[in-house]
Protein backbone atom coordinates (compact mmCIF):
# COMPACT_ATOMS: atom_id res chain seq x y z
CA UNK A 1 0.00 0.00 0.00
CA UNK A 2 1.24 3.98 -1.04
CA UNK A 3 0.07 6.42 1.02
CA UNK A 4 -0.10 10.32 0.31
CA UNK A 5 -0.68 12.29 3.65
CA UNK A 6 -0.90 16.00 2.71
CA UNK A 7 -0.51 18.41 5.97
CA UNK A 8 -0.16 22.07 6.15
CA UNK A 9 2.32 22.71 8.59
CA UNK A 10 5.69 21.26 8.94
CA UNK A 11 5.27 19.97 12.94
CA UNK A 12 1.73 18.33 12.18
CA UNK A 13 3.27 16.58 9.34
CA UNK A 14 5.64 15.09 11.45
CA UNK A 15 3.38 14.20 14.31
CA UNK A 16 1.45 12.33 11.84
CA UNK A 17 4.80 11.06 10.82
CA UNK A 18 5.57 9.53 13.96
CA UNK A 19 1.97 8.07 14.96
CA UNK A 20 2.34 6.25 11.74
CA UNK A 21 5.96 4.96 12.22
CA UNK A 22 4.86 3.98 15.74
CA UNK A 23 2.24 1.46 14.54
CA UNK A 24 4.77 0.26 11.85
CA UNK A 25 4.40 1.99 8.62
CA UNK A 26 7.78 3.49 6.97
CA UNK A 27 7.06 6.59 6.40
CA UNK A 28 9.21 10.14 5.64
CA UNK A 29 8.14 14.01 5.70
CA UNK A 30 8.76 15.82 2.71
CA UNK A 31 9.17 19.01 4.23
CA UNK A 32 8.73 21.41 1.38
CA UNK A 33 5.89 21.70 -0.90
CA UNK A 34 7.76 22.07 -4.04
CA UNK A 35 9.96 18.56 -3.43
CA UNK A 36 7.74 15.70 -4.79
CA UNK A 37 7.79 12.11 -2.77
CA UNK A 38 9.76 9.72 -4.40
CA UNK A 39 8.12 6.60 -3.58
CA UNK A 40 10.73 4.38 -4.70
CA UNK A 41 12.33 5.58 -1.80
CA UNK A 42 9.30 4.78 0.74
CA UNK A 43 5.72 4.00 0.54
CA UNK A 44 4.07 6.39 2.81
CA UNK A 45 4.77 9.74 2.37
CA UNK A 46 3.71 13.18 4.63
CA UNK A 47 4.10 16.29 2.18
CA UNK A 48 3.85 19.65 3.85
CA UNK A 49 1.88 21.81 1.76
CA UNK A 50 3.24 25.00 3.74
CA UNK A 51 -0.21 26.85 3.65
CA UNK A 52 -1.67 27.28 7.00
CA UNK A 53 -1.45 30.63 6.39
CA UNK A 54 -2.10 31.19 2.97
CA UNK A 55 -5.60 32.45 1.67
CA UNK A 56 -7.97 29.17 0.66
CA UNK A 57 -7.95 30.31 -3.00
CA UNK A 58 -3.94 30.28 -3.56
CA UNK A 59 -3.68 27.27 -1.06
CA UNK A 60 -6.06 25.48 -3.35
CA UNK A 61 -4.14 26.58 -6.03
CA UNK A 62 -0.55 25.38 -4.23
CA UNK A 63 -2.56 22.19 -3.87
CA UNK A 64 -3.73 21.38 -7.59
CA UNK A 65 0.14 22.14 -8.72
CA UNK A 66 1.37 19.90 -6.14
CA UNK A 67 -1.03 17.39 -7.75
CA UNK A 68 0.11 18.05 -10.80
CA UNK A 69 4.05 17.58 -10.55
CA UNK A 70 2.87 14.34 -8.60
CA UNK A 71 1.46 12.97 -11.55
CA UNK A 72 4.15 13.70 -13.99
CA UNK A 73 6.32 11.29 -11.74
CA UNK A 74 3.70 8.72 -11.76
CA UNK A 75 2.04 6.59 -14.31
CA UNK A 76 -1.97 7.35 -14.13
CA UNK A 77 -2.17 3.74 -12.54
CA UNK A 78 0.29 4.53 -9.85
CA UNK A 79 -1.22 7.94 -9.09
CA UNK A 80 -4.58 6.24 -8.50
CA UNK A 81 -3.51 3.48 -6.76
CA UNK A 82 -2.08 5.98 -3.85
CA UNK A 83 -4.16 6.11 -0.28
CA UNK A 84 -4.80 9.66 -0.17
CA UNK A 85 -5.44 11.67 3.74
CA UNK A 86 -5.62 14.93 4.63
CA UNK A 87 -3.39 16.36 7.84
CA UNK A 88 -5.50 19.18 9.47
CA UNK A 89 -5.40 21.53 12.15
CA UNK A 90 -6.88 19.64 15.56
CA UNK A 91 -9.02 22.95 15.64
CA UNK A 92 -9.85 23.19 12.23
CA UNK A 93 -7.77 26.39 11.13
CA UNK A 94 -6.57 27.03 8.10
CA UNK A 95 -7.63 26.52 4.31
CA UNK A 96 -9.06 23.25 4.97
CA UNK A 97 -12.00 22.96 3.01
CA UNK A 98 -10.03 24.23 -0.20
CA UNK A 99 -7.16 22.42 -0.10
CA UNK A 100 -9.72 19.02 0.43
CA UNK A 101 -11.47 19.82 -1.81
CA UNK A 102 -9.01 19.99 -4.18
CA UNK A 103 -7.98 16.67 -3.74
CA UNK A 104 -11.43 15.36 -3.94
CA UNK A 105 -11.44 16.57 -7.46
CA UNK A 106 -8.35 14.80 -8.46
CA UNK A 107 -9.18 11.72 -8.21
CA UNK A 108 -12.27 9.94 -10.26
CA UNK A 109 -15.60 9.18 -8.00
CA UNK A 110 -17.33 8.34 -6.10
CA UNK A 111 -14.47 9.66 -3.81
CA UNK A 112 -15.88 11.14 -0.06
CA UNK A 113 -13.74 13.14 2.51
CA UNK A 114 -14.60 11.53 5.68
CA UNK A 115 -13.69 14.29 8.42
CA UNK A 116 -13.07 12.81 12.12
CA UNK A 117 -12.28 15.94 13.34
CA UNK A 118 -11.46 14.30 17.09
CA UNK A 119 -7.84 14.07 18.97
CA UNK A 120 -8.72 12.82 22.06
CA UNK A 121 -5.60 12.63 23.32
CA UNK A 122 -5.40 16.10 22.96
CA UNK A 123 -8.80 17.25 24.67
CA UNK A 124 -10.78 17.47 21.16
CA UNK A 125 -13.76 15.85 20.25
CA UNK A 126 -16.45 16.08 18.20
CA UNK A 127 -20.04 15.70 19.45
CA UNK A 128 -23.28 16.62 17.46
CA UNK A 129 -21.25 17.96 14.90
CA UNK A 130 -19.72 20.62 16.86
CA UNK A 131 -15.79 20.59 18.02
CA UNK A 132 -15.16 20.78 21.47
CA UNK A 133 -11.52 22.03 23.34
CA UNK A 134 -11.52 20.32 26.98
CA UNK A 135 -15.33 20.10 26.61
CA UNK A 136 -15.74 23.78 25.86
CA UNK A 137 -17.10 24.90 21.87
CA UNK A 138 -13.64 26.10 19.95
CA UNK A 139 -15.57 28.89 18.69
CA UNK A 140 -15.80 29.72 22.64
CA UNK A 141 -11.95 29.18 23.39
CA UNK A 142 -9.06 31.53 22.77
CA UNK A 143 -8.96 30.37 19.34
CA UNK A 144 -12.21 32.37 18.27
CA UNK A 145 -9.40 35.29 18.33
CA UNK A 146 -6.52 33.26 16.45
CA UNK A 147 -5.45 37.05 14.23
CA UNK A 148 -4.56 34.69 10.93
CA UNK A 149 -7.41 32.00 11.17
CA UNK A 150 -10.07 32.57 13.83
CA UNK A 151 -12.72 29.88 14.21
CA UNK A 152 -15.74 31.48 14.02
CA UNK A 153 -17.74 28.55 14.77
CA UNK A 154 -17.62 24.88 16.11
CA UNK A 155 -20.11 23.29 13.67
CA UNK A 156 -18.36 21.12 11.34
CA UNK A 157 -20.98 21.33 8.88
CA UNK A 158 -21.17 25.13 8.98
CA UNK A 159 -17.26 25.91 8.73
CA UNK A 160 -17.38 23.55 5.43
CA UNK A 161 -20.20 24.73 3.49
CA UNK A 162 -18.97 28.17 4.23
CA UNK A 163 -16.12 27.96 2.08
CA UNK A 164 -16.78 24.68 0.31
CA UNK A 165 -18.86 23.88 -2.79
CA UNK A 166 -19.49 20.07 -2.36
CA UNK A 167 -22.32 18.76 -0.01
CA UNK A 168 -22.45 18.04 2.99
CA UNK A 169 -23.30 15.56 5.64
CA UNK A 170 -23.49 13.92 8.77
CA UNK A 171 -22.52 10.22 9.42
CA UNK A 172 -25.42 8.80 11.13
CA UNK A 173 -24.07 6.45 13.97
CA UNK A 174 -26.65 3.71 13.11
CA UNK A 175 -24.15 3.29 10.48
CA UNK A 176 -22.05 1.16 13.08
CA UNK A 177 -24.96 -1.17 14.00
CA UNK A 178 -24.58 -4.72 12.42
CA UNK A 179 -26.73 -4.10 9.65
CA UNK A 180 -25.72 -0.41 9.29
CA UNK A 181 -23.23 -0.65 5.90
CA UNK A 182 -26.24 -1.91 3.75
CA UNK A 183 -27.99 1.63 4.59
CA UNK A 184 -24.76 3.93 4.89
CA UNK A 185 -23.60 3.79 1.41
CA UNK A 186 -27.16 4.48 -0.65
CA UNK A 187 -27.90 7.31 1.59
CA UNK A 188 -24.35 8.80 0.88
CA UNK A 189 -24.76 8.86 -2.64
CA UNK A 190 -28.26 10.12 -2.35
CA UNK A 191 -27.62 13.06 -0.82
CA UNK A 192 -23.67 13.56 -1.85
CA UNK A 193 -23.33 12.10 -4.96
CA UNK A 194 -19.90 11.00 -6.26
CA UNK A 195 -18.46 13.66 -4.18
CA UNK A 196 -18.61 15.41 -0.71
CA UNK A 197 -18.19 15.53 3.19
CA UNK A 198 -18.70 13.10 5.98
CA UNK A 199 -18.82 14.29 9.41
CA UNK A 200 -18.01 11.63 11.95
CA UNK A 201 -18.69 12.54 15.81
CA UNK A 202 -15.85 11.17 18.18
CA UNK A 203 -14.82 11.72 21.30
CA UNK A 204 -12.70 8.51 22.61
CA UNK A 205 -10.56 7.23 20.57
CA UNK A 206 -12.69 3.99 20.69
CA UNK A 207 -14.80 5.83 18.56
CA UNK A 208 -12.22 6.80 16.35
CA UNK A 209 -11.16 2.86 15.77
CA UNK A 210 -15.00 1.91 14.93
CA UNK A 211 -15.27 4.67 12.16
CA UNK A 212 -11.72 3.82 11.32
CA UNK A 213 -13.03 0.13 10.70
CA UNK A 214 -16.41 0.72 8.99
CA UNK A 215 -14.82 3.23 6.47
CA UNK A 216 -11.97 0.90 5.81
CA UNK A 217 -14.71 -1.55 4.39
CA UNK A 218 -16.08 1.24 2.24
CA UNK A 219 -16.97 0.46 -1.33
CA UNK A 220 -15.16 3.54 -2.91
CA UNK A 221 -12.43 5.40 -2.54
CA UNK A 222 -13.03 7.84 0.69
CA UNK A 223 -10.40 10.31 2.15
CA UNK A 224 -9.35 10.57 5.92
CA UNK A 225 -9.58 14.23 6.91
CA UNK A 226 -8.56 14.58 10.60
CA UNK A 227 -5.48 15.57 12.94
CA UNK A 228 -3.81 12.28 12.43
CA UNK A 229 -5.70 9.59 15.08
CA UNK A 230 -8.70 8.93 12.54
CA UNK A 231 -6.04 8.26 9.22
CA UNK A 232 -3.38 6.03 11.45
CA UNK A 233 -6.80 3.90 12.31
CA UNK A 234 -7.94 3.73 8.86
CA UNK A 235 -4.63 2.74 7.34
CA UNK A 236 -4.44 0.10 10.46
CA UNK A 237 -7.66 -1.42 9.39
CA UNK A 238 -6.75 -1.06 5.80
CA UNK A 239 -4.21 -3.33 6.59
CA UNK A 240 -5.79 -5.72 8.42
CA UNK A 241 -8.00 -6.20 5.79
CA UNK A 242 -5.78 -6.31 2.55
CA UNK A 243 -2.89 -7.46 4.61
CA UNK A 244 -0.65 -10.58 3.65
CA UNK A 245 0.64 -13.14 6.42
CA UNK A 246 4.58 -13.09 7.05
CA UNK A 247 4.88 -17.13 8.29
CA UNK A 248 7.56 -17.76 10.45
CA UNK A 249 7.86 -21.45 10.65
CA UNK A 250 10.67 -21.31 13.44
CA UNK A 251 10.75 -25.14 14.84
CA UNK A 252 12.46 -28.80 13.30
CA UNK A 253 9.33 -30.60 14.62
CA UNK A 254 8.19 -33.10 11.76
CA UNK A 255 4.50 -32.00 12.90
CA UNK A 256 5.89 -28.60 11.73
CA UNK A 257 7.19 -29.62 8.70
CA UNK A 258 3.51 -31.52 7.70
CA UNK A 259 1.71 -28.51 8.32
CA UNK A 260 3.76 -26.32 6.71
CA UNK A 261 3.97 -28.96 3.77
CA UNK A 262 0.21 -29.12 3.83
CA UNK A 263 0.21 -25.21 3.28
CA UNK A 264 2.71 -25.03 0.12
CA UNK A 265 0.04 -27.92 -1.10
CA UNK A 266 -2.68 -26.17 -0.90
CA UNK A 267 -2.24 -22.39 -1.21
CA UNK A 268 0.22 -23.00 -3.73
CA UNK A 269 3.07 -20.78 -2.08
CA UNK A 270 6.37 -21.47 -2.17
CA UNK A 271 8.07 -20.40 1.64
CA UNK A 272 11.76 -19.83 1.44
CA UNK A 273 14.28 -22.36 3.36
CA UNK A 274 16.67 -20.77 5.57
CA UNK A 275 19.51 -23.16 7.18
CA UNK A 276 19.82 -22.83 10.55
CA UNK A 277 23.57 -24.30 10.23
CA UNK A 278 24.86 -21.40 8.47
CA UNK A 279 23.18 -18.15 10.69
CA UNK A 280 24.55 -15.06 9.84
CA UNK A 281 23.69 -11.58 9.49
CA UNK A 282 24.52 -11.04 6.24
CA UNK A 283 22.33 -13.96 5.24
CA UNK A 284 19.33 -13.15 7.44
CA UNK A 285 19.68 -9.26 5.74
CA UNK A 286 19.52 -11.19 2.48
CA UNK A 287 16.61 -13.13 3.44
CA UNK A 288 14.75 -10.48 4.19
CA UNK A 289 15.22 -8.91 0.77
CA UNK A 290 14.07 -11.93 -0.50
CA UNK A 291 11.12 -11.76 1.93
CA UNK A 292 10.23 -8.90 0.29
CA UNK A 293 10.76 -9.43 -2.73
CA UNK A 294 8.71 -12.26 -2.06
CA UNK A 295 5.71 -10.17 -0.56
CA UNK A 296 5.13 -8.53 -4.07
CA UNK A 297 4.29 -11.62 -5.58
CA UNK A 298 2.12 -13.45 -3.32
CA UNK A 299 -0.28 -12.81 -0.19
CA UNK A 300 1.49 -15.40 2.29
CA UNK A 301 5.01 -15.31 2.59
CA UNK A 302 7.49 -16.63 4.90
CA UNK A 303 10.39 -18.90 6.34
CA UNK A 304 10.50 -22.44 7.57
CA UNK A 305 13.39 -23.47 9.38
CA UNK A 306 12.72 -27.21 9.41
CA UNK A 307 15.19 -28.40 6.91
CA UNK A 308 18.82 -28.03 8.33
CA UNK A 309 21.66 -29.22 5.71
CA UNK A 310 23.40 -30.87 9.14
CA UNK A 311 23.59 -31.16 12.91
CA UNK A 312 22.12 -28.07 14.20
CA UNK A 313 24.97 -26.20 16.96
CA UNK A 314 23.61 -22.95 17.29
CA UNK A 315 21.78 -22.73 20.68
CA UNK A 316 17.73 -22.44 20.27
CA UNK A 317 18.19 -19.14 22.04
CA UNK A 318 20.19 -17.48 19.19
CA UNK A 319 18.04 -19.24 16.65
CA UNK A 320 15.15 -17.09 18.15
CA UNK A 321 16.66 -14.22 18.21
CA UNK A 322 17.76 -13.76 14.60
CA UNK A 323 14.42 -14.65 13.42
CA UNK A 324 13.21 -12.37 15.51
CA UNK A 325 15.60 -9.78 14.23
CA UNK A 326 14.25 -11.03 10.59
CA UNK A 327 10.60 -11.05 11.18
CA UNK A 328 10.66 -6.91 13.16
CA UNK A 329 13.67 -6.15 9.74
CA UNK A 330 10.51 -7.62 7.17
CA UNK A 331 7.26 -5.98 8.60
CA UNK A 332 8.65 -2.81 8.64
CA UNK A 333 9.09 -2.90 4.95
CA UNK A 334 6.06 -4.97 4.25
CA UNK A 335 3.67 -3.08 6.83
CA UNK A 336 0.41 -4.78 5.31
CA UNK A 337 1.36 -7.64 6.74
CA UNK A 338 0.06 -9.99 9.33
CA UNK A 339 2.05 -12.66 11.21
CA UNK A 340 2.09 -16.30 12.07
CA UNK A 341 4.38 -17.69 14.25
CA UNK A 342 5.49 -21.40 14.91
CA UNK A 343 7.81 -22.23 17.92
CA UNK A 344 7.10 -21.46 21.49
CA UNK A 345 10.83 -19.65 21.92
CA UNK A 346 10.92 -18.17 18.42
CA UNK A 347 7.31 -16.47 18.92
CA UNK A 348 8.05 -15.29 22.41
CA UNK A 349 11.22 -13.61 21.08
CA UNK A 350 9.74 -12.36 18.10
CA UNK A 351 6.89 -10.87 20.54
CA UNK A 352 9.81 -9.53 22.09
CA UNK A 353 11.65 -7.96 19.25
CA UNK A 354 8.37 -6.09 18.30
CA UNK A 355 7.83 -4.62 21.86
CA UNK A 356 4.19 -6.03 22.07
CA UNK A 357 3.83 -6.90 25.52
CA UNK A 358 0.54 -7.03 26.05
CA UNK A 359 -2.10 -9.45 23.49
CA UNK A 360 -5.80 -8.78 23.25
CA UNK A 361 -6.36 -13.40 23.02
CA UNK A 362 -9.36 -13.23 19.89
CA UNK A 363 -9.71 -17.13 19.33
CA UNK A 364 -8.54 -20.02 19.64
CA UNK A 365 -7.68 -21.88 15.88
CA UNK A 366 -6.88 -25.20 17.76
CA UNK A 367 -5.71 -26.23 20.83
CA UNK A 368 -2.30 -24.12 21.82
CA UNK A 369 -2.99 -22.19 18.51
CA UNK A 370 -4.26 -18.73 19.22
CA UNK A 371 -5.15 -15.58 17.08
CA UNK A 372 -4.38 -12.61 19.36
CA UNK A 373 -4.03 -8.50 18.95
CA UNK A 374 -1.38 -6.88 19.68
CA UNK A 375 -2.60 -4.11 22.32
CA UNK A 376 -0.02 -1.32 22.64
CA UNK A 377 3.54 -0.65 21.68
CA UNK A 378 4.85 0.50 18.12
CA UNK A 379 3.08 -2.35 16.58
CA UNK A 380 -0.31 -2.17 18.25
CA UNK A 381 -3.17 -3.71 15.94
CA UNK A 382 -0.90 -6.23 14.74
CA UNK A 383 -2.57 -9.56 14.14
CA UNK A 384 -0.81 -12.78 14.85
CA UNK A 385 -1.24 -16.44 15.50
CA UNK A 386 1.46 -18.42 17.74
CA UNK A 387 1.44 -21.77 18.65
CA UNK A 388 3.71 -24.48 19.98
CA UNK A 389 5.59 -26.88 16.90
CA UNK A 390 4.83 -30.21 17.77
CA UNK A 391 1.18 -29.29 18.06
CA UNK A 392 -2.39 -28.83 15.91
CA UNK A 393 -3.18 -30.71 13.04
CA UNK A 394 -1.84 -31.13 9.61
CA UNK A 395 -4.33 -28.09 8.57
CA UNK A 396 -3.50 -25.73 11.30
CA UNK A 397 -1.81 -23.40 9.46
CA UNK A 398 -4.00 -23.29 6.37
CA UNK A 399 -6.91 -22.13 8.81
CA UNK A 400 -4.62 -19.44 10.79
CA UNK A 401 -4.10 -18.17 7.31
CA UNK A 402 -7.39 -18.39 6.57
CA UNK A 403 -8.57 -16.38 9.63
CA UNK A 404 -5.54 -13.49 9.31
CA UNK A 405 -6.76 -12.72 6.07
CA UNK A 406 -10.42 -13.47 6.33
CA UNK A 407 -12.98 -10.72 6.88
CA UNK A 408 -14.16 -9.18 10.74
CA UNK A 409 -16.53 -11.26 11.98
CA UNK A 410 -16.38 -14.38 10.55
CA UNK A 411 -17.28 -17.61 12.21
CA UNK A 412 -15.28 -18.60 14.96
CA UNK A 413 -14.10 -14.91 15.49
CA UNK A 414 -15.98 -12.83 18.09
CA UNK A 415 -16.88 -9.75 17.21
CA UNK A 416 -15.64 -6.34 18.69
CA UNK A 417 -18.59 -5.64 20.89
CA UNK A 418 -17.90 -9.35 22.38
CA UNK A 419 -14.37 -8.91 22.49
CA UNK A 420 -14.76 -5.47 24.45
CA UNK A 421 -17.46 -7.46 26.50
CA UNK A 422 -15.14 -10.15 27.30
CA UNK A 423 -12.49 -7.34 28.51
Amino acid sequence: MRVLVVGDDLTGCNATAIRLRRLGWDVITAVRYDRVPDFRLKPVWIWNSESRLLPPALAADRMRKMLAQLQLQQTESAFLGLQFAKRIDSTFRGPIVAETEMLLRSVPGPVYAVVVAAFPGSGRTVEDGRLLVHGVPVDETELAHDPFTPVITASLQDLITGSGTLPVMRADPAWLCSDGAEQAYPAVRATLGDRGWIICDARSDEDIDHWAAFFAGWPTRVLPVDPGPFTAAWLAAKRRRQGSVLVIGGSAMPTLSRQLDTLEAETGVRLLRLDVCHLRSESLTAMADALVEQARQQRVFGVRTDQPSGPVHTPPGEIAAMLAGLTAKVLRRVPAAHLYVSGGEVANEVLRRLEADTLLPLVEVEPLCVLSEVLAGPWRGLRVVTKGGSVGSERVIVKSVQLLTGAPGREGEPSAKERKDDV
